[in-house]
């Protein structure tokens, strides 16, 4: 299905935002509890880089280039780009007219499905930042800190969804 893309004024496009949370596991502990803004600064600006890139490398539609077989929201919304921030996802979304409950509801839908199945699985699976720490552990009897010259590789991998506390808040700009 080829999208045709209108020659309207950009003023009569209709912007909203989804802010959503982002959460990383650390591969040594596989907790993935951890809230975006706890990310080192160095794999925060990795990630940033990346999520950025890839945007560009979708088209000018960005997201929205998977939606094209998405029959409620195929001829009605112009582009989804993701940008992130401290807080989490940023999802901004054109369209050409302001949606309806039903258009939102499966706006929704389809953005929850790119974060868990499709776009956002590739950041499950691939390693955002690797560091190495030394081993540190207090000695009982001295109560120093002892550590260790050996060190410990540790991953970062990002999820833009997760079952214990996805959800996701639309505004109209």
């Amino acid at each position: 299905m080829k999208r045709l893309i209108s020659n309207t004024n950009s003023n009569e496009f209709v912007k909203y935002v989804i802010k959503s949370p982002i959460v990383f596991r650390e591969e040594l502990s596989m907790d993935i509890t951890k809230d975006i803004s706890l990310l080192p600064d160095d794999a925060y600006e990795i990630l940033k880089e990346i999520v950025a890139d890839d945007m560009d490398k979708l088209s000018p539609l960005g997201l929205a280039i998977y939606a094209l077989n998405r029959e409620k929201l195929s001829d009605i919304i112009e582009n989804i780009t993701i940008t992130v921030t401290r807080e989490g996802a940023e999802t901004f979304v054109t369209a050409i007219r302001e949606l309806t409950n039903e258009e939102i509801n499966d706006l929704e839908d389809y953005i929850t499905d790119q974060f868990s199945d499709g776009w956002g699985k590739y950041f499950q699976q691939m390693s955002i930042s690797e560091y190495a720490d030394e081993i540190g552990y207090y000695d009982d009897n001295s109560s120093k800190l002892i550590t260790d010259s050996s060190s410990e590789r540790n991953t970062y991998y990002i999820s833009f969804w997760n079952n214990a506390n996805f959800y996701m808040n639309i505004t109209k700009l």
